[in-house]
């Protein structure tokens, strides 16, 4: 009974995890789709920029390139929480514990279980062996 309970808190905990780590999966979608505009709004600028340079020689190139700039600042800080956040966090390693600690505890009991079994089956042979009276 103790093993099936213990292997209920096993997969309780694993799925605990998946899920933590689907969650943070989405959260690093999330900050990388908000990024994207940013970066994508920064490389037109720029390029708009560089032709703007081309054909006007400073004309409007400063505040182009400015804008430009900014835009792709605003998107490197958007997107460095989705590269820099943690794959796990304290409830998943907790969770990842708990299975751990649920399966080593699962094979303690198999072991004990089959030792009991092997201990049975030495009894048994030895009492078919025994001469009757």
């Amino acid at each position: 009974m103790r093993t099936l309970r213990l292997a209920r808190i096993a997969g309780e905990a694993e799925a605990l995890r998946w899920r933590r780590r689907a969650r943070g999966m989405v959260a690093r979608l999330v900050w990388a789709m908000l990024a994207l505009p940013f970066l994508l709004t920064g490389f037109v600028f720029l390029e708009a920029a560089f032709w703007r340079f081309l054909l006007l020689h400073f004309a409007v190139v400063p505040a182009t390139l400015i804008a430009g700039g900014a835009n792709v600042l605003l998107g490197v800080v958007l997107v460095l929480p989705a590269l820099f956040r943690p794959a796990d966090d304290r409830v998943a390693r907790e969770a990842v514990q708990l299975r751990r600690e649920a399966v080593a505890g699962i094979e303690s009991r198999l072991r004990l279980g089959s030792a009991a079994v092997g201990v049975m089956q030495a009894f048994l042979l030895l009492r078919r062996r025994a001469p009757r009276k």
